[in-house]
């Protein structure tokens, strides 16, 4: 199966050589297409910037294969930019904002039919949590957790659905590409915010 499809985008380097400018076409995976595969001698680097060259240190990582990926090796400068990143912005992500008031509802009608097995019982308040803040790339099923390998960090919420900020803590074992459904995909918030991370650099 073929993981390369071709971008018809014409890119243009940030600064002209010898007076010029080249011109220089790329590919991106397909169904994600905010991934440029640039061709780098003889592997292939994936990076979420279509700067060319490009800068090695905010890439995802190195295949052999841009057609399979295969000998993806991931790029461990790039992890510390994503964990940051979610870190700072996550909080604030729609996506992660309507998980946390599912969250919030789903708990708190657990919470209403027990107490109100006991006659009179006053409404219980609602009890906090925490979710998981997920790679697109394999979202679970309603209520059930996403694989250990697709989960970038979790995030505190209150019994309100309100998600608390600065109680992002990450996850060790998140890998940027798995076997069975590929590489990273971001909401298109956060993938903004990381991409301004990446331009920064």
């Amino acid at each position: 199966m073929s993981f390369i499809r071709s971008s018809t985008r014409t890119l243009f380097p940030r600064r002209p050589y010898n007076g010029r400018l080249s011109l220089r076409s790329l590919s991106t995976l397909p169904g994600n297409d905010h991934v440029y595969i640039h061709p780098t001698g003889t592997t292939y680097t994936l990076s979420l910037l279509p700067t060319t060259p490009v800068n090695p240190t905010t890439a995802l990582g190195t295949c052999t294969s841009a057609s399979s990926l295969s000998g993806f090796q991931e790029n461990p400068a790039f992890y510390p930019v994503l964990q940051a990143t979610m870190a700072a912005h996550a909080a604030a992500d729609p996506y992660v904002q309507q998980e946390a008031i599912a969250f919030a509802s789903q708990s708190g009608v657990s919470i209403d039919r027990a107490a109100h097995t006991r006659r009179g019982a006053k409404r219980a308040e609602k009890p906090g949590g925490w979710i998981h803040v997920c790679d697109l790339r394999n979202t679970p099923a309603f209520g059930r957790i996403a694989e250990p390998q697709d989960i970038f960090g979790s995030l505190m919420v209150d019994g309100q659905g309100n998600v608390l900020q600065g109680s992002y803590s990450p996850n060790n074992t998140y890998r940027l590409r798995t076997e069975q459904e590929g590489v990273m995909r971001l909401s298109e918030y956060l993938h903004g915010k990381l991409v301004e991370a990446l331009k920064a650099i």
